[in-house]
């Protein structure tokens, strides 16, 4: 095996793996389920800002930065539901479990919502997730416009933070911008 393959990248190619022996009509029903999730979460999303398209696009970058520190973390933290639960974290969570779709959401909304001493770990990792991010994001935007970088922004949070979500956050940041100069 390839020493340099990181683990994401293992679990990558494993995933692929296992794609190619679940059979085509369950894949197509899986995504199309997939499909219908994100339909409903921006349906409830554009409802929730009531049109105002600044708000849209700062719960769908909240979502984006709480998906990438999910998959920077080494707890095997799912990505996807944390991009979910970071777009959806301020909709009311009794709303959520109205919608089918969106039931598995809300105990996590619930839990960044009341911020209580949370006592279920998978809760807490995804809160703390979540708070990073939108900590994060609307103190990116506020350093951009005045001028300040992002190593102040992250530096700002280090005496509240967890020490994994940061350094998640940093590795983020650091694949962001090497993303940028090879684009």
């Amino acid at each position: 095996m390839d020493e340099d393959l990181t683990l994401h990248e293992l679990r990558r190619l494993e995933a692929q793996r296992k794609l190619h022996t679940i059979p085509q009509l369950i894949l197509e029903t899986a995504w199309v389920r997939e499909a219908q999730i994100e339909a409903v979460i921006d349906a409830l999303l554009a409802a929730t800002v009531d049109g105002d398209a600044k708000a849209y696009a700062r719960a769908r970058q909240v979502g984006e930065w709480s998906a990438r520190i999910a998959a920077a973390l080494p707890l095997g933290t799912d990505a996807q539901l944390a991009r979910r639960v970071g777009v959806l974290a301020n909709v009311n969570s009794c709303v959520l479990e109205r919608i089918p779709e969106l039931q598995h959401i809300a105990p996590y909304a619930r839990a960044y919502q009341s911020r209580a001493a949370l006592t279920h770990d998978c809760y807490r990792t995804m809160v703390t997730i979540v708070t990073v991010a939108d900590y994060f994001e609307s103190r990116l935007v506020r350093a951009i416009d005045h001028g300040g970088g992002v190593a102040s922004v992250i530096d700002s949070m280090s005496s509240s933070c967890d020490p994994a979500v940061l350094d998640a956050l940093r590795t983020c940041v650091g694949a962001n911008k090497r993303n940028r100069v090879a684009s």
